[in-house]
């Protein structure tokens, strides 16, 4: 009977260590918006109106582009996109099938980690109750 409370004890310490080890996965997902929309703003050698590029990153901060059903000029609207790397996200989808969470970007092996990072606060993957 004494064994009881152990394994309760026991239950209790694998599920807080576990759900502790979900949190810190998370965090290694974590990408700082500021930092790429620095990069993609620094000062070039002259004085070029990047009115644009602020509206243009708004606007899909605000409307990512969905993993799913974006084709190639889609993608290329993501600063930084070219054609090969809209085609390495859709050959991706197409091999391995629709993407469930926008984290999967990070599955791509085609792409660099540096790629991965600033595609990702544009993207989105809708599911059907998100369609509304």
């Amino acid at each position: 009977m004494k064994l009881i409370p152990y394994k309760i004890f026991l239950l209790f310490l694998v599920t807080l260590f576990s759900q502790n080890n979900l949190f810190s996965q998370e965090d290694s997902l974590q990408v700082n918006i500021k930092e790429i929309i620095d990069e993609l703003l620094q000062e070039p050698s002259k004085e070029v109106d990047n009115s644009d590029l602020y509206e243009k990153i708004e606007d899909l901060i605000n409307n990512p582009i969905d993993l799913n059903k974006a084709g190639i000029t889609d993608f290329q609207q993501i600063p930084t996109i070219d054609f090969l790397t809209a085609k390495a996200i859709i050959d991706y989808r197409n091999i391995v099938g629709k993407f469930k969470y926008k984290e999967d970007i990070f599955l791509i092996k085609f792409l660099t980690n540096e790629q991965k990072k600033r595609i990702f606060p544009f993207v989105t993957v809708k599911r059907k109750k998100d369609k509304q």
